[in-house]
C-alpha cells in the first residue's frame, strides 16, 4: 500500500509542475508582446502566439490626425473588429516620436517605446478600442505608426484565435511655423 500511495504522490506532484509550466506559459503571454507589428515582420505568430497567418477576419484600424506639428501631441484610437471578438490586445510601435498610454488597458514597454495590452480586454458592441497619443519627434518628416490587433476566443489557448495588421498609418510632422 506505501509503494502505491508514493506512486500516486509522484503522479501527482508531477501533473501539478506540468500544469503550473503550462500556465506560466500560456499567461505570461497574456499580459502583451511588444515586437509584433510590421515594423519588425513579426505580427502575431510563433512562440504559442495567435496562429501563424494574419486573418482577413480581423479589421485593425489606426484612427487620427494625418498631420501633426514637430513635438505636438495627438491623440489617436486603434480600434479591432471581427474574429472571435471576445477578448483582444494590440501591439502599437512607431518609427520616430513618443507613444503614451490614455486606455488603462495598454501599459508602455521601456525598453521598446511600444505599447501593448496589460491583458486581455473585453470587446464592446463588436469591437475593441484602445486609445493612445503620439507625440511627434523635433524633426519634420513623414512617420510611420505600426499597430497588430488579436481577436481570441478568451479559452486561454491559441486555438480559435485570430489576428491582423493595422493599415500603416503615416503621419506627416510639419515644422512649426511663425505668427507674425
Amino acid at each position: 500500500m506505501n509503494y502505491y500511495f508514493t506512486q500516486l504522490l509522484k503522479s501527482v506532484f508531477l501533473l501539478a509542475v506540468v500544469f503550473l509550466f503550462h500556465m506560466q506559459i500560456t499567461f505570461a503571454r497574456s499580459s502583451g508582446v511588444t515586437g509584433r507589428t510590421k515594423k519588425f515582420n513579426a505580427g502575431c505568430n510563433g512562440n504559442n502566439c495567435h496562429g501563424n497567418t494574419a486573418t482577413s477576419g480581423v479589421s485593425v484600424m489606426i484612427m487620427g490626425q494625418d498631420t501633426v506639428m514637430v513635438g505636438q501631441t495627438e491623440n489617436y484610437s486603434l480600434m479591432i473588429m471581427g474574429g472571435p471578438a471576445v477578448k483582444g490586445g494590440t501591439n502599437i510601435a512607431i518609427s520616430s516620436g513618443t507613444l503614451t498610454q490614455i486606455s488603462s488597458t495598454l501599459k508602455k514597454d521601456n525598453a521598446s517605446g511600444e505599447l501593448t495590452h496589460n491583458a486581455p480586454a473585453s470587446f464592446s458592441g463588436g469591437n475593441l478600442t484602445f486609445q493612445f497619443s503620439y507625440k511627434a519627434p523635433a524633426t519634420a518628416g513623414a512617420q510611420t505608426i505600426y499597430a497588430t490587433g488579436n481577436s481570441v476566443n478568451g479559452n486561454g489557448q491559441s486555438s480559435g484565435d485570430q489576428w491582423n495588421y493595422a493599415e500603416n498609418k503615416i503621419i506627416t510632422v510639419i515644422p512649426l511655423t511663425s505668427v507674425e
